[in-house]
């Protein structure tokens, strides 16, 4: 899939090109994916961490009144290995700081806003800790490294993989279509980082806990990128505002990838050029 992708980019970018030329890239791809030394990170994932259950948690007390008393898996055949490995290895998504979202606590709590209740209300598959997700983050949140940083982003696992509750079992299918409310999330995210930064004692704690993580060097650090991720996420719900809630199992991906490339293409003079086009020149500037 990403060979294709990025052999299509390819294409567009040039504004088409030789087959010649695409079929070598799309044969160079591949060579430079599996040699870089992401790709150990892919296999030691996949050899070296085979948790029988695919550490999947349990929420006993479900807001919808759901019973789930064990887990079970769909014979896809596969491993336990692949399916750890498909839910936990980052795809270069970076949401926020990744000890943000660690200490991060619910806009009107003191609760975590990852705690295991808190994402299964949205419907995000709660999960235990393995060697690739030692925090215990949610199916298909993720951990990255960017620049030096460390983020914490979202993969294809938290929208592709389902959970069917029937008679207290919880039965998972990897790949299937996720029931999360994505839209939900987001806000309320964006909505717990406001109300860190607004409250002075949510914010005492919230520093107080990043610091204690060791990667940033001092409070102000951590305050400057609290206010810069507060503005991006509520920018993301922003450019993604719609007159009808999602509500559960329903995501427009395109629509919001589409938004979050424009997001970052389109400058002053784009703008302006496309304006022209649809309006009267005297409100352009305007």
């Amino acid at each position: 899939m990403l060979q294709s992708m990025l052999v299509y980019l390819l294409y567009k970018v040039s504004g088409g090109v030789q087959k010649g030329v695409l079929f070598g890239a799309a044969a160079i791809v591949p060579l430079y994916i599996f040699s870089s030394s992401t790709w150990y990170d892919l296999a030691y994932y996949k050899v070296a961490e085979d948790e029988p259950h695919r550490a999947a948690a349990i929420v006993r007390n479900d807001p919808f009144g759901d019973k789930v008393e064990r887990i079970t898996y769909l014979n896809q055949n596969w491993t336990s290995a692949d399916s750890l490995w498909f839910y936990n290895i980052t795809q270069g998504s970076d949401l926020l700081p990744y000890d943000f979202f660690l200490v991060l606590e619910q806009p009107n709590s003191n609760e975590l806003f990852r705690a295991d209740a808190n994402m299964n209300a949205y419907r995000y598959l709660p999960q235990g800790p393995t060697k690739s997700n030692p925090d215990a983050l949610p199916m298909g949140m993720v951990a990255d490294t960017y620049h030096g940083k460390k983020f914490m982003g979202l993969t294809c696992a938290a929208c592709h993989c389902s959970q069917v509750n029937y008679n207290g079992v919880g039965i998972r299918i990897d790949g299937g279509p996720g029931a999360a409310d994505m839209d939900h999330f987001m806000k309320d995210l964006a909505a717990a980082m406001s109300a860190t930064k607004d409250n002075p004692e949510k914010l005492a704690r919230f520093v107080k806990a990043v610091e204690e993580k060791g990667n940033y060097r001092n409070a102000a650090d951590i305050r400057h990128d609290l206010d810069v991720y507060t503005v991006r996420l509520h920018a993301y719900n922003f450019f993604n505002e719609s007159d009808n809630p999602y509500g559960y199992a329903r995501l427009d991906a395109f629509g919001r990838i589409y938004n979050r490339v424009l997001e970052h293409v389109v400058n002053g003079d784009a703008m302006r050029m496309v304006l022209r086009n649809a309006l009267p020149a005297s409100e352009v500037d305007k």
